[in-house]
């Protein structure tokens, strides 16, 4: 990235500085900030300051350049996994939420990747050697189902049914306040950001993007809410929900500051994959129970799909 000079904003004020650096610059880690922070690269208003230093309003941020570190083939690591489905072309498995997929500047060790390369050696390379086996997006905060490809057989008969919509993709989630109606489509395109690259934003050049909603019970301020993916854009139903003013409870890039109350990673959980066995022809119906750190903000009864 190129040198910055960043003004800090009213709305900013109280932050921690690596806190700040990772959300507003999330290419790298809060981490690999937090380094920067130490060996003084990174100052404020001209000085040297800690990492967990708090930011002011007018406060200046002088960033140097920094070129991205060249990301490494994965190793393996012997990490606990939850398998739900497996067979000789493909895995699913349910990621807990704070898991990294795959290994990316500031986070080399303990991803998905590496610990899938311990149980199943040879996986699909179609996505490039840093994401063996990966077929489908699911962020490091997002709990849930991922699918893996054994092979690059299995894995381009995948991505095909899932360019084609033919892969069914439930979510659920927990959002800020209470929707007009019960279900609706959110039909609204979306892009990547201009300022911050990796947030993404509805604007009128982007792609198609649907995202189909339901309610399913309202509890105090927050609702529950069923979403299914019509197009697979980056972060689409985070987008889609803060766009029309429900952005997901603990979601800090699209919700605003996170609050004390609320939960460490956000409510938003890849529920259910169905879809036809390429290979086969049977019919493959997977299902995750919701996390406990839903179980505050919901309806007992609400959890079945």
């Amino acid at each position: 990235m190129r040198p910055e000079l960043v003004i800090i904003q009213e709305k900013e004020a109280g932050e921690r500085l690596d806190k700040w650096l990772a959300r507003r610059f999330p290419d790298f880690s809060r981490q690999a900030w937090k380094n920067r922070v130490v060996k003084g690269e990174i100052t404020l208003n001209g000085q040297a300051v800690s990492a967990s230093k708090s930011l002011a309003a007018g406060d200046q941020v002088l960033i140097p350049a920094w070129e991205k570190e060249e990301v490494k083939a994965p190793v393996m690591e012997s990490l606990p996994l939850t398998v739900l489905y497996e067979d000789e072309w493909f895995v699913i498995l349910d990621k807990p939420a704070g898991l990294v997929v795959h290994p990316a500047p500031g986070h080399a060790a303990g991803t998905l990747v590496n610990a899938i390369l311990a149980s199943y050696p040879g996986l699909s390379d179609l996505a490039g050697q840093d994401r063996p086996g990966i077929v489908h997006r699911l962020d490091k905060d997002t709990s849930g189902l991922i699918l893996i490809a054994r092979n690059n057989e299995i894995h381009r008969k995948l991505a095909e049914l899932f360019r084609k919509s033919e892969i069914e993709r439930v979510y659920e989630a927990v959002v800020h306040g209470r929707p007009q109606v019960d279900r609706g489509l959110i039909d609204l395109p979306i892009a990547r950001a201009h300022v911050n690259r990796k947030k993404m934003m509805v604007r009128e050049d982007g792609k198609a993007s649907r995202t189909s909603f339901e309610v399913i019970s309202s509890k105090g301020d927050h609702s529950h809410l069923r979403c299914q993916l019509l197009t697979g854009r980056t972060h689409q139903i985070r987008v889609h929900l803060a766009y029309i003013g429900h952005p997901v409870l603990g979601d800090s890039l699209y919700g605003g500051r996170k609050k004390a109350q609320d939960p460490p990673y956000q409510l938003l959980h890849a529920r259910r994959l169905s879809f036809t066995h390429p290979m086969t022809g049977k019919p493959v119906d997977c299902q995750s129970p919701l996390p406990p750190r839903f179980l505050p903000y919901i309806e007992e009864e609400d959890s079945p799909l």
